[in-house]
Formats: structure tokens, C-alpha cells, sequence
């Protein structure tokens, strides 16, 4: 059933609201009746109302069915009100909601190397549009739709065999065409929409760019603004002309099934008026005859055209669950085959790797229960890696070993493999080549979510979260959110304490999407800072944590930083050398790799590159 995405669908919806399916399901299925009884009752109410001037009939039959035909739509009043109160939100909004979540969910699970894949981005696009147009609830509604419709144009054959059985004949073949005419233009725009989804993003990044406020200055600056237009406009018509062209062809294809339908519909008046004249058909019989006829002549166009673009909703909603379908990462209990790719294995080896990953599951297990506390060393041990789609490596054979307890700078020119490695040393990135063990752990036998309690991240663009100043220290660890004192001491340490008074306190929002109090990008780094010192946590990864700072600026709020994470296991990425006097060893990168290794006073005197790197700076850290 994983691939039947008519079955998905339904599940999925039903689900989420069994109970306004229900409802929805009863109302279409006296919809479909509805007409039916409708042309029954009138052929009655005419052909009464014509015995009754004859005086042929008494008044209580004349008024029984008027009764029964106030009666009747009293009732169709009533389960509208209640289609109404239930489709939009039960049929609709809950699932669609349900299905924003459970994107957001996938993807927080997905590897961070899959957002690298334009491949995965995608298809990221394709299950957003999912959503934003409401395919799978669209396409349950049209499976319920085609069911209920079967009933009706059952009922209603059942009504006009009673009169002509050519009129059923004429009908079908007079809607015919609407089913041809949707079935091409539905495969169309499906193929407009796979090839157009990567053209829209690059449409999306263009408008971007006008909105974003970095880019704003720049381009106002470079008069470059005109530019980007001129490239906006040109993909924009890349993107929507072919869609002009095939609603233009939507509309001509309609126009010319309208007009057959209302040669149908001519023919089927003939017909009728025919067997009146002659006396086959009653004049209520005529009226309901033409009602039925008109009523299964849309019934069955709505029909075809519902059958011919199901096919087109399934093949969208195909998107949304391929996307939910997506690996989130091999378990531990995989081949060696299965981890490495196409790398192909004997069945002694696999074995010999089935019996390590029992042992590794066991020495995870005690690294776990301990509570993620590194207590040795991070051992990477010829380690590379790269990015999906690029030949390049972004970091070739690294052997590095961290010690508990130690600081180390990752230095290097901007693209020679600082982030990847920090990323893989965390398994956010997993290593194409070679491996990384916590304590002789293998990382990939680790529970992440065990191993992250324990591990603080600052990144060069902290995120701003548009939050109270509370929230922004504490989201670290929300366990800990109403520790008012911890919370201040953390912002006192890294000299951002004078927020409380610039913002009005911890509980006053800020950013400025809400109308927040603003900050500058060197006190959202140092807010960032406090936010890495208030986890505590016993490693810490800073990745150009003060880059938004002047370089002595930076070298006094590291120095203060280093001495208060003291015994704590940290790596500080930067590509400023001033720092490299604070740590206790060195690691310089060049091109994605380990050029050097060691205290900054062994790699100035032993490092050619290092001493030049380092000799190039020094004098934006001189006091």
C-alpha cells in the first residue's frame, strides 16, 4: 500500500477528522439522490397540478405533494449548513494543517546534508506545494466525489429510463469530450508543474533579494537593483508564459465541449418534446424528463472531468508522502554494504561487521547511559568528505584527536573545511570516508538526541530569535527557563547584562519583525554567547563566534569566554589567527586539509604558513 496514493490520501485525511468524512459522505450521498427524488416529485407535483384544473384530482393530493417538496428541500437546507460547517475545517484545514506539521517534523529529522541536494530541496519545494494547494484533501474530496457521482447518475438513469432510454445514450455521448479535453490539459500541467517547481524557486530566490535587507543595501549601493529586475522579469516569463499558453488552451478546449453539450442538450429537448406530442410522456413527465436529462448531462461531464484530473491530483500528492518517505539515516544495524554505498562486501565481512556493530551498540549503550559525558578524547581518524553533486572533497583524510579538557582553534582561509568538520565531528554531516569515535565509540552508534544534551553550538549567524531576551538565553535549555538568576549571570558574563536595561527585561520581545526591541549583529552574538555558557554543556563548538565584533574587541570577550569554560572540551572556529594564543592547540586547514597540528608557540616556529598567517594579523590584536 506504500505506493497506492488514492489509499494514503484517504487514510491520511481520515485520520486526522473520521467524523466530518462522515458527514461529508452522507451529504454527497444525498446529494447524489437529491436529484433524482427531485425529478420524481415534480414529474408528480406537474401532472397533479394538471389533474387538479381538470378537476380530476382533490386539493390533498396537490398538497401532499407540495408538502413533500417543501419537506424535501427543508432537508437539503439543513445538510448544507452542515457540509458547509464541516468541509472547509474537518476536510481541509485539519488536514492540511496535520500535513504542515508533519513537513516540518521530516524535516528537522532529515540529515543536515540533504539540505546540501538541490535534489531534496525539491522535493521539499513539491510537498510545500502540496500543501499550499491542497492536494491531498482536494484529492479524497474527488474520490468521494466520483463515488457519490456513480450513485447519481444511477438514480438518475433509473429516472430517465422511465421516459426514453436515448436520452441517456444522447447525455453520454455530449459529455464525452469533457473527460478527452481534461485528461490532456490535467497531464499537461502536471508536466508544467515537475519541470517549473526548480525554475520557481530560482523566481523566489530573485524576489528575495528585494526584501532581504543585507541585499537591499547592496544592491542600492551597486545600483545593481535594476539588474536583478531585468533578471526577475526574464524568469518570470520562463516560469508563467507556458502556463498562459496552457490555460489558453484550457479555455478553447471548454468553449468547444460547452458547445456540444448544448447541441446535446437540443437533442435531448426533441426527443422529449416528440414523445409529449405523441402522447408517450405526460407534460409532468416532460418536465421531469428535461430536468433528469440536464441533471445527469452535468452529472456525468463533472464526472469524466474528475476521472480525467484525479490522475494529475494523485501524481502531486505523490510529492508530498515521497518526501515524508525519505531515509532519515541508516541504523546501526545495517551491512557494511548498506553504510558504504555501492561498496560491495563478502558475507565474512559482513558478518565480522555485524559482530563490531553489536560491540559498538554496547559501548554506545554505556556511553549513553552515561549521560553523553565525554570522558577521553573525539578521535577522528582519516575522515573525508563531500558534498552531494560536487567531485571536489570539502575535507580530504583528517586525523585529528580532541582531548576532554582541552580548547582547540580550527583556523584556516574562509572555504578551507572549518564548519564541514565541526558539522561531522557533531554527525550532522556523516563522513564519506573514514570515522569519528566519541570515547571509541563509533558516532554513528550514538543516540544524537542523548548526545546533543550535552553539547552547546554558536554559529557565526546565531539564529535571532524574535522572542523575549528570556527565551533567547534559555532556549538552550528551556528546562531552565525560569532560572532568572542563571539567566542574568550568563548574560553578565559575556558583558551583555546591559540588555536588560536596553530592552526593559528579560520578558520584552525582540527583533524587529514584531516591532522588538533591535540589537546590533555583535549583541546577538554575545547573546548567542550566553546562550552557549547557559546550557553548560561539557563541549562546546563556536564557530566564528565574534566575527561581528572588532578584532580586539574579539580577542578580550574569547580570552574571557576561554577562562570561564575552563576543564570544558571546546573547538573555536575562526579565520583570524589572534585567537590562537588563548587555546591550547592549533589546528591550521588549507583546501580541506590538516596542514598543521600543535600549541601556537610550535607551529610559529616550526610552520611557515602559520607564522605568515598569524604574523599578517597580529597587529589588529595589539592593544
Amino acid at each position: 500500500m506504500k505506493n497506492n496514493y488514492l489509499y494514503r490520501s484517504f487514510k491520511f485525511t481520515f485520520g486526522v477528522s473520521p467524523g466530518s468524512h462522515i458527514l461529508v459522505l452522507i451529504e454527497e450521498i444525498w446529494q447524489a439522490l437529491f436529484h433524482s427524488i427531485a425529478a420524481l416529485l415534480l414529474s408528480g407535483f406537474i401532472d397533479t397540478v394538471i389533474a387538479y384544473s381538470q378537476k380530476r384530482v382533490e386539493s390533498k393530493s396537490l398538497l401532499l405533494y407540495a408538502l413533500s417538496f417543501a419537506s424535501l428541500y427543508v432537508l437539503q437546507e439543513l445538510w448544507a449548513l452542515v457540509y458547509n460547517g464541516t468541509m472547509n475545517i474537518g476536510m481541509y484545514e485539519k488536514p492540511n494543517n496535520y500535513a504542515n506539521l508533519l513537513i516540518a517534523e521530516k524535516a528537522s529529522r532529515l540529515r543536515l546534508i540533504e539540505f546540501e541536494d538541490a535534489n531534496i530541496l525539491n522535493m521539499y519545494k513539491y510537498a510545500k506545494d502540496n500543501i499550499e494547494n491542497e492536494y491531498v484533501p482536494y484529492l479524497v474530496m474527488r474520490m468521494i466525489y466520483i463515488f457519490c457521482r456513480f450513485i447519481e447518475i444511477a438514480s438518475l438513469t433509473f429516472v430517465i429510463s422511465k421516459f426514453d432510454w436515448r436520452l441517456f445514450f444522447v447525455a453520454g455521448i455530449s459529455v464525452i469530450p469533457y473527460f478527452i479535453t481534461r485528461l490532456i490539459r490535467g497531464k499537461e500541467m502536471y508536466k508544467y508543474k515537475s519541470i517549473q517547481i526548480p525554475e520557481e524557486r530560482k523566481l523566489d530566490y530573485l524576489w528575495s533579494l528585494f526584501t532581504d535587507k543585507s541585499a537591499g543595501k547592496e544592491l542600492r549601493i551597486s545600483r545593481s537593483d535594476e539588474y536583478i529586475k531585468e533578471k526577475w522579469l526574464k524568469k518570470n516569463k520562463e516560469v508563467f508564459d507556458p502556463f498562459w499558453k496552457l490555460k489558453k488552451k484550457d479555455a478553447f478546449s471548454v468553449l468547444f465541449c460547452d458547445m456540444l453539450s448544448s447541441l446535446g442538450y437540443g437533442i435531448a429537448v426533441f426527443i422529449c418534446l416528440y414523445l409529449a406530442l405523441n402522447k408517450t410522456i405526460s407534460i409532468g413527465n416532460f418536465g421531469a424528463a428535461i430536468g433528469a436529462f440536464t441533471m445527469i448531462q452535468f452529472c456525468m461531464r463533472n464526472l469524466l472531468e474528475a476521472l480525467g484530473s484525479i490522475s494529475m491530483y494523485a501524481a502531486h500528492t505523490k510529492h508530498f508522502f515521497d518526501f515524508l518517505d525519505l531515509p532519515e539515516g541508516a541504523p546501526a544495524e545495517e551491512t557494511a554494504s548498506e553504510l558504504k554505498g555501492s561498496v560491495s562486501v563478502s558475507k565474512e565481512s559482513a558478518t565480522e561487521f555485524k559482530k563490531s556493530a553489536a560491540e559498538s551498540n554496547e559501548s554506545a549503550a554505556e556511553f549513553n547511559n552515561s549521560a553523553c559525558s565525554l570522558k577521553s578524547c573525539i578521535e577522528l581518524k582519516n575522515v573525508s568528505f563531500s558534498y552531494p553533486n560536487k567531485d571536489k572533497k570539502a575535507i580530504e583524510d583528517i586525523n585529528l584527536s580532541i582531548r576532554k579538557g582541552e580548547t582547540i582553534a580550527l583556523i584556516g582561509e574562509n572555504g578551507s573545511g572549518k564548519t564541514t568538520l565541526s558539522k561531522i565531528i557533531l554527525g550532522l554531516y556523516e563522513a564519506d570516508e573514514g570515522s569519528v569515535f566519541w570515547d571509541g565509540t563509533d558516532l554513528n552508534f550514538l543516540d544524537k538526541d542523548a548526545l546533543y544534551k550535552n553539547i552547546s553550538l554558536t554559529l557565526q549567524k546565531p539564529v535571532q530569535y524574535n522572542f523575549s531576551l528570556r527565551e533567547n538565553v534559555a532556549i538552550s535549555d528551556l528546562s531552565r527557563i525560569n532560572e532568572e538568576v542563571k539567566i542574568i549571570e550568563a548574560l553578565k558574563e559575556n558583558d551583555a547584562d546591559y540588555l536588560l536595561e536596553k530592552t526593559g527585561g528579560l520578558d520584552v520581545r525582540l527583533g524587529r519583525i514584531f516591532n522588538g526591541a533591535e540589537l546590533s549583529g555583535g549583541e546577538w552574538q554575545r547573546l548567542a554567547l550566553s546562550r552557549c555558557r547557559f546550557k553548560n554543556a561539557d563541549f562546546l563548538i563556536l564557530d566564528e563566534p565574534t566575527s561581528a565584533l572588532d578584532p580586539i574587541e574579539e580577542s578580550l570577550v574569547l580570552k574571557r569566554f576561554i577562562s570561564l569554560i575552563k576543564n570544558k572540551t571546546a573547538v573555536i572556529i575562526s579565520h583570524r589567527a589572534g585567537l590562537c594564543r588563548l587555546v591550547d592547540r592549533v589546528a591550521l586547514m588549507k583546501e580541506g586539509k590538516l596542514l598543521a597540528l600543535g600549541t601556537h608557540d610550535a607551529l610559529f616556529s616550526s610552520c611557515e604558513e602559520y607564522r605568515m598567517l598569524y604574523s599578517a594579523q597580529a597587529d589588529l590584536y595589539k592593544d
